[in-house]
């Protein structure tokens, strides 16, 4: 009796055991069917057929992962039709359905639903991928690809990573298929020619190029034309002005300071203080702007940080040098400038409204975004003309008649010359850094000057500052732009 008991509760463990052995579910046949929607570029409609094997083992749902791009008109159904579906935007787009439980057996479902962008267009051909085809957590023991080209396409080269293909003829439609058992590829990648959107590619790829060229044709023809303000001052820049035009204002300022305190219309004080006197009458408009300011001890931090001072400054070196005939007109500026703000926001707009109303996916979409690069690019060219001040070519003669006569700073700083004129412009073309180690150390007590590549060199990037710690950035335009200048204020 014993061994009876024995006996029967071994048989019992090894069917459980063996139960849960080859208790398994699989896919039996899996099919996966790619066309491309005509109505929308880069659309493609997915028809997907899956043969689910169940044995010993209770399945009433499952979930396929269809890749990362948006998926539409998603719909399930098995042999009995529609079963309940959802669609889950996790790091894949995931399909879940569920359907009446199957312990053995065989279970059909099938899939259909719109992946877009799927296919990318280019002018000479196109890409598609379906990386998540072979994206599967049990085994498929058969699985067939197909994908079917629109009506009346043929391709003429073909390059892909499937292993092996054939031609059929699927709905009068030629199609490529796959098969392969058990299914051993992961993903989908292929590149044919012609493009199937070769013809419908034209029209936006000749906007881009006209867009951009027609950009940047206008921007060059229109700023060439600019004239020169009218000349009614025949007089040769000042070394402030000649500053201006290689640095931009905030050298020029600096400039400005050095030149007053060489001609003794301004003094320096203790604590880093100057002060303006009366021993200069000769003064131009924005050099009173300064005199006026020091008239009692201040700072070069304080003048950095008076807005008013500083605008009434710009705007007197600006009317000097237009009088002058160095800058452009500026009403013309602002006319090109504004011209090319409306030409580019309108071309933007137009890129913007065809790619969106024609649905367009391009492969790369180098032309498309070269045109926007030249439309953004003329935008900020035109809201700097219409803020700046260029020179014009009677400013860059004067700049490189002065950057040829001052080669060096041996010339200029000496103890017999503090009252030469010479001496300023040497400053504003070399830099303030020509006066270290002479008997102008003193100045570099108020402004100094501070080359980020090597000394008595006019390239490179420059700031003024006071020896405090004031001060140190770039230029604020104006000149010939450029990054020197006068740190601190605005």
């Amino acid at each position: 009796m014993k061994k009876i008991v024995l006996t029967f509760a071994l048989c019992l463990l090894l069917s459980c055991l063996s139960a849960d052995v080859f208790a398994s579910v699989y896919v039996n046949e899996y099919e996966a069917k790619f066309e491309p929607v005509a109505a929308k570029e880069g659309d493609v409609k997915v028809l997907l057929k899956i043969v689910f094997g169940v044995s010993g083992q209770r399945l009433e749902k499952g979930f396929k992962f269809v890749g990362s791009l948006p998926i539409s008109d998603v719909w399930v159904e098995d042999e009995k039709g529609a079963v309940p579906f959802k669609v889950e935007n996790l790091r894949e787009q995931k399909i879940s359905f569920s359907f009446g439980p199957l312990s053995s057996g065989e279970k059909t479902v099938h899939i259909g639903f719109v992946i877009h962008g799927a296919l990318k267009h280019g002018l000479f051909d196109a890409d598609f991928g379906a990386p998540w085809f072979g994206n599967w957590k049990i085994n498929v023991k058969k699985a067939k690809f197909i994908f079917v080209f629109p009506a009346g396409y043929r391709y003429n080269k073909l390059i892909t990573n499937l292993p092996s293909y054939r031609e059929e003829t699927i709905d009068a439609k030629n199609a490529i298929v796959f098969e392969q058992a058990p299914l051993s590829l992961k993903q989908v990648n292929m590149n044919f020619s012609p493009g199937l959107q070769s013809s419908q590619l034209l029209p936006f790829y000749a906007l881009c190029l006209i867009i951009s060229f027609y950009l940047i044709g206008y921007a060059v023809i229109r700023i060439r034309k600019v004239k020169a303000s009218v000349l009614v001052d025949n007089r040769e820049p000042s070394p402030a002005e000649i500053a201006y035009i290689k640095k931009g204002r905030r050298h020029a300022l600096c400039v400005s300071l050095f030149d007053l305190i060489r001609r003794g219309a301004l003094e320096m004080k203790s604590g880093k203080t100057l002060k303006s006197t009366k021993k200069d009458s000769a003064l131009q408009s924005y050099e009173i702007v300064l005199i006026g300011f020091f008239r009692n001890d201040k700072t070069l931090s304080d003048l950095l940080k008076d807005r008013g001072a500083l605008k009434n400054y710009d705007l007197g070196i600006v009317n000097s040098l237009s009088r002058k005939g160095c800058l452009n007109d500026a009403e013309e500026e602002r006319s090109v400038g504004t011209g090319l703000i409306r030409n580019s926001l309108f071309s933007l707009a137009l890129l913007l409204a065809f790619t969106l109303n024609a649905n367009i996916f391009v492969k790369g979409n180098a032309f498309f975004y070269a045109a926007v690069s030249v439309g953004v690019m003329a935008l900020i060219s035109g809201i700097v003309l219409t803020r700046a001040h260029i020179h014009s070519k009677r400013g860059k003669e004067f700049l490189k008649k002065y950057e040829n006569k001052i080669k060096t700073s041996a010339d200029y700083v000496s103890d017999r010359n503090s009252q030469d004129p010479s001496l300023s412009y040497a400053v504003a073309v070399l830099g303030f850094g020509i006066l270290a180690g002479s008997v102008f150390d003193e100045f570099l007590n108020y402004v100094s000057y501070t080359r980020s590549r090597f000394p008595d060199s006019s390239s490179g990037c420059s700031s003024c500052s006071t020896m405090g710690g004031d001060g140190g950035g770039g230029g604020d335009g104006g000149g010939s732009g450029g990054c020197g200048g006068c740190g601190g204020g605005d």
